[in-house]
């Protein structure tokens, strides 16, 4: 960890801090079992100051795959006055790609106000590699894929599109939260274009042959 500031007065230190934190671990002896499979980690967190961006990039072992994470937003002090600030942040390994572009609004009501992506190869492959494998009668549903555009705009956020995408899925939806009257409105929408519930489901028991 390295930090320095300068300022004649607390509020100008603290405006004037600068900082960079390194973070690495290997071979780690952990006691649960979703803990144990992270084997190393290796996070850099860049702090020019709080009127300025910071960003955090890092490198993961987890379950014997890489993870790379990057992640950049606005100055922290508007961060932390509660202002609408910008936010990129994405997540690659060789099982799951998932990013994050646009704005975060925090007041009145938190929500999102940008594009989200998800792509995994394999959703079978996936749940086994985060620990929670499908059961072995139940087929791969393959790949999945989900692309959202979301507005968030004073009292009302708003998921406008949300494309998934699978093997056998292929579905829109969209919805909002309103808080502006005197009553929450919660609206969703969903419409299916392709959904073939057999591709996801495990495969029938045979029945037993009849006793000769």
């Amino acid at each position: 960890l390295t930090a320095k500031a300068s300022g004649a007065s607390p509020r100008a230190l603290v405006q004037g801090l600068q900082a960079g934190l390194r973070f690495q671990l290997g071979k780690i002896d952990v006691k649960t079992a979703a803990a144990a499979a992270l084997s190393g980690v290796d996070i850099t967190l860049d702090l020019p100051g709080i009127a300025k961006p910071p960003s955090l990039k890092g490198q993961l072992v987890y379950n014997k795959q890489q993870i790379a994470l990057n992640v950049g937003l606005d100055p922290l002090d508007k961060v932390l006055a509660g202002e609408t600030f910008n936010l990129k942040a994405n997540l690659v390994s060789k099982l799951l790609e998932v990013s994050y572009d646009g704005l975060v609004q925090q007041q009145p009501l938190p929500g999102l106000d940008g594009r989200f992506d998800l792509n995994s190869p394999s959703v079978g492959k996936l749940a086994a590699w985060l620990g929670q494998p499908l059961d072995k009668n139940q087929p791969d549903p393959g790949p999945l894929k989900v692309a959202a555009v979301l507005k968030a705009e004073g009292q009302k956020v708003e998921l406008q599109e949300a494309r998934i995408q699978g093997k056998a899925l292929d579905a829109v939806a969209s919805g909002s939260v309103d808080i502006g009257g005197d009553v929450k409105k919660i609206a969703l929408d969903v419409k299916a274009g392709m959904l073939d519930i057999d591709a996801y489901m495990p495969p029938p028991e045979k029945k037993k042959a009849a006793a000769a």
